[in-house]
């Protein structure tokens, strides 16, 4: 971390640095013909800005994903052989075990008392979530390499830079809370948490958030080995870890336990249903049983009351 800062610095700040033309300095002179052919117009410039953001972001989305949050620049050789620090992914490899193969989270017992589980309770998101601190880092981490290449390569100023560089920013963490903690059935992002999901929350119906959604949910069920993009595809089809849905389709473990469990906890529910059916009927049935009885009481009583004052009219006094 300390890394990403200081290179977060001091690239921006080398992309910074404004050639100022003093007689008194010797630069070297080039042809206009060599100068014409490094110089980009505006016009391409201007169009170049958005694909060119959206490629950083969707590279560093799946950098960040892939090899910090699942741990697997820990793994490589080259790493090991530098003698880096483990990495422990944020909380990530927690998530995933948490989640099952329909995205909705495990929420048994058995689980809850796992140092696993319990390392996610102080997070109402459970680490779904990009909450403003989250996005503060996603700026730095993206500093490097998006200054240098508006500022050096398309010309752009420091303040036109920053003002495509961060409402893209926020763009993202919209598209991203709208998505990622709905998916896993928890609640919405509030302002003051991060970037509001219900700003988006209306394009959940869509076709590009049910294809976000769909990708995603094959990351889960390949056990995080591809489908790394969430919010910004593209990555993982250029490298080769895009995994399509008619792949990783069957591989759904619904079949098996999770499934099983459902059907156990809908048999509970009617063997619950029926006994509560039976209880009601049963105090129903009491109920009338002792409505019969008294209303029986009652006519006898009134019987043998007109029985005695009959009696009494009848008697002739001596």
């Amino acid at each position: 971390m300390k890394c990403l800062c200081l290179l977060a610095v001091i690239a921006p700040s080398y992309a910074f640095r404004v050639h100022v033309h003093n007689s008194s300095v010797k630069v070297r002179r080039h042809s206009t013909k060599s100068t014409n052919l490094k110089m980009i117009s505006p016009l391409v410039a201007n169009i170049a800005a958005g694909p060119i953001m959206y490629g950083v972001m969707s590279a560093n989305e799946y950098a960040t994903h892939r090899w910090y949050q699942h741990a697997e620049l820990s793994k490589a050789k080259w790493y090991k052989k530098l003698g880096g620090p483990p990495i422990k992914g944020g909380g990530h490899v927690e998530h995933h075990a948490e989640t099952y193969d329909d995205m909705s989270l495990r929420d048994d017992v058995k689980w809850k008392k796992t140092k696993a589980s319990k390392s996610l309770d102080a997070d109402p998101f459970r680490g779904t979530a990009f909450t403003w601190e989250v996005s503060g880092m996603m700026c730095i981490q993206m500093l490097p390499t998006l200054f240098p290449i508006y500022m050096r390569i398309l010309r752009f100023s420091l303040f036109k830079t920053a003002a495509i560089f961060f409402p893209s920013m926020f763009l993202h963490a919209l598209v991203w809370n709208a998505l990622h903690p709905h998916m896993h059935g928890l609640p919405d992002i509030r302002l003051f948490q991060g970037a509001p999901s219900r700003v988006l929350a209306w394009l959940r119906g869509g076709k590009f958030f049910k294809y976000l959604y769909q990708n995603h949910e094959g990351h889960h069920v390949v056990g995080g080995r591809g489908n790394y993009n969430v919010c910004c595809p593209g990555t993982d089809h250029l490298v080769g870890t895009y995994i399509p849905q008619e792949v990783w389709r069957p591989k759904v473990k619904l079949p098996g336990t999770l499934l099983a469990k459902r059907k156990a906890d809908e048999a509970a529910a009617e063997v619950e249903l029926e006994n509560h059916a039976g209880m009601i009927e049963a105090e129903v049935t009491t109920s009338l049983d002792s409505i019969v009885q008294n209303s029986k009481a009652i006519e006898e009583i009134y019987v043998t009351e007109r029985t005695q004052s009959s009696v009494e009219k009848n008697t002739v006094p001596v």
